[in-house]
């Protein structure tokens, strides 16, 4: 199962099954996953996250697999057994996924639905087969023959499978939906951890602490609007004079924020599905990644906040040096802790080359400057899943990164420079040449002799 399957999943979860009036009455769900084994993850943590009675089902017994299927296609359950049914990058595995499907709708309960995500493009890969692709037409034929009515149809934009994805009702149920409430899907506890007892575990460096630098961005860039992720107790919010959104399902304020600084308790992947949230919004001239702590949740945090950018947005990333080798773990195990956000260093200068990455020595995990943003880009998104079934794998940081090689010195001139460029080729109202002259004022500026930041 590749992460963007997840993702869609939980959004199924609060757009389909959250905000029905019936399936969220209080009942203990019914849910099967068919096709459920664990492979690089599964569904199971969300729904018993809602408190589902969740069965995986799949063709052979094992670890996890509460239910096989039989040798005849069939699954061992009365008709209606089951309230919600899932099935995710299984079909095009099945050989007779008509079939298998047939046995989906027998089992879902008059109230229930369907939700299916399977592959719409995507390289061969065999588990033990790999046998379709599916288009809009082959949903459509399976509600079709099946009496269902199709309630969502849609295109995952997460390449390289961009998976369709479908949910599913019995065609008499008529439900209005209700206000989904707050869920928390995530298993990381961000904001707290216990106390390493490694030498060095706890270990923090950084020639300015990273919120004076940002409060530094603020003052010379003169954003007219700032997003953020990873709001927490506020302090880094309430930095931004201009109109600010500050995104955190859990925040905990402790600081006294201004009518112009807003939060919005949701996840951010939830805040950016809802396109319209933007809409009034001034531009987003300067954004702060600081939320979960997974190489993920980052990289995607970044893909969405360039959608919403342009050319002169200036992008910070915290937490990309950790100090010792269990502050990058990806599972907190410290209260020092950056999880593995460094690799999202590597990643953007491999896969975007036309970007410009800066990293900033900052106290205590460094800082990533990242200008030059592309609306337009999608190259990220293409392969999205295909890096990350690499890059969520737990591997320990070259030393260059607890180093800090190539880190700039947050006091140094150059960053007025650079943001006092930005500012000014945004009210000049310049298009693309803004881009070639920052990157020759950056390329220009190096090697680098501290000059301090008046």
């Amino acid at each position: 199962m590749h992460i963007s399957s997840q993702i869609i999943m939980r959004r199924c979860i609060r757009r389909h099954i959250l905000s029905d009036p019936v399936l969220s009455d209080g009942r203990k769900l019914r849910t099967l996953d068919v096709g459920g084994a664990d492979v690089n993850g599964s569904y199971r943590t969300m729904f018993e996250a809602i408190g589902a009675d969740y069965t995986s089902l799949d063709i052979s017994a094992g670890p996890g697999i509460d239910l096989v299927l039989d040798v005849d296609g069939r699954i061992d359950a009365d008709d209606g057994a089951f309230d919600v049914i899932v099935s995710g990058q299984t079909l095009e595995h099945c050989w007779n996924f008509w079939e298998l499907f047939g046995e989906m709708s027998r089992v879902c309960s008059d109230e229930g639905l369907i939700v299916l995500i399977a592959p719409s493009e995507g390289f061969e890969h065999r588990f033990p087969v790999d046998c379709y692709r599916f288009l809009p037409d082959s949903f459509e034929a399976l509600a079709r023959t099946n009496d269902l009515q199709l309630t969502e149809l849609s295109r995952s934009p997460y390449g390289p499978f961009f998976d369709l994805v479908g949910v599913f009702r019995k065609t008499h149920s008529q439900l209005s939906p209700s206000s989904p409430g707050r869920t928390n899907f995530s298993t990381n506890a961000q904001n707290d951890g216990v106390t390493s007892n490694e030498p060095g575990g706890e270990a923090m460096k950084g020639r300015m602490p990273a919120r004076d630098f940002l409060a530094d961005v603020h003052r010379v860039l003169r954003p007219r609007g700032y997003l953020e992720t990873g709001v927490w107790m506020g302090h880094s919010l309430k930095l931004a004079k201009c109109p600010a959104i500050g995104i955190d399902p859990f925040p905990d304020i402790r600081v006294t924020l201004e009518p112009h600084h807003q939060v919005v308790e949701v996840s951010s992947d939830e805040f950016f599905e809802e396109a319209e949230r933007l809409r009034d919004f001034p531009p987003v001239d300067l954004a702060y990644i600081d939320g979960l702590h997974q190489i993920e949740n980052a990289l995607l945090d970044f893909m969405n906040i360039e959608r919403s950018a342009h050319a002169e947005t200036v992008v910070v990333i915290d937490d990309i040096f950790p100090n010792h080798e269990i502050q990058a773990r990806r599972e907190r195990q410290s209260k020092a802790w950056t999880g593995d956000v460094w690799k999202i260093v590597h990643i953007l200068r491999e896969q975007r080359p036309d970007l410009m990455i800066l990293p900033v020595d900052t106290h205590p995990t460094g800082s990533l400057v990242v200008v030059g943003l592309d609306p337009d880009n999608d190259q990220l998104w293409k392969v999205f899943d295909l890096l990350m079934s690499f890059e969520t794998a737990e591997y320990s940081p070259p030393q260059r990164i607890f180093d800090r090689d190539g880190a700039i010195d947050p006091r140094d001139r150059f960053w007025k420079v650079v943001f006092q460029q930005l500012s000014m080729i945004r009210t000049q109202h310049r298009a693309e040449p803004s881009r070639t002259k920052l990157r020759h004022i950056v390329e220009g500026s190096f090697p680098r002799t501290l000059v301090p930041f008046e």
